[in-house]
């Protein structure tokens, strides 16, 4: 999938530049493993996501939202993240108080939604555990 396509299904706030490439500023946040996963790799590329499971975001009248993502991987993992956005930037942004949002890899679905989301993200994208 290219960042082009990626950023249309989604609207965007993720850990990716518009090259694709993992985003400079964001440097507080992690890439963090679950599961049983056989290899354990930094931020996986765009081009290992296969699909979007779920996504949403908060109404962006507002000044201040918050978004939520589960992707799937080429190989069958489950990519996770939950962010914030506002005037002073987003959880993958480093510009002022952003660059903080982790994104999580996990080997299941459920693993995904159990450890990368908060109840406020599951409530943004309508999942329940």
């Amino acid at each position: 999938m290219t960042y082009e396509e990626l950023e249309k299904m989604i609207g965007f706030d993720g850990p990716w530049e518009p090259d694709g490439a993992r985003s400079g500023g964001w440097t507080f946040g992690t890439c963090r493993h679950v599961g049983n996963l056989a290899v354990a790799i930094d931020l996986p590329s765009i081009d290992d996501v296969v699909s979007v499971h779920s996504y949403a975001s908060t109404d962006d009248a507002d000044w201040d939202g918050a978004t939520a993502a589960i992707l799937v991987l080429t190989d069958g993992r489950w990519m996770t993240w939950e962010s914030w956005w506002g005037p002073t930037g987003s959880g993958f942004s480093d510009d002022a108080y952003g660059g903080d949002a982790d994104v999580w890899i996990a080997d299941s679905l459920d693993a995904s939604i159990r450890l990368g989301l908060t109840n406020d993200g599951r409530r943004l994208l309508g999942v329940d555990q």
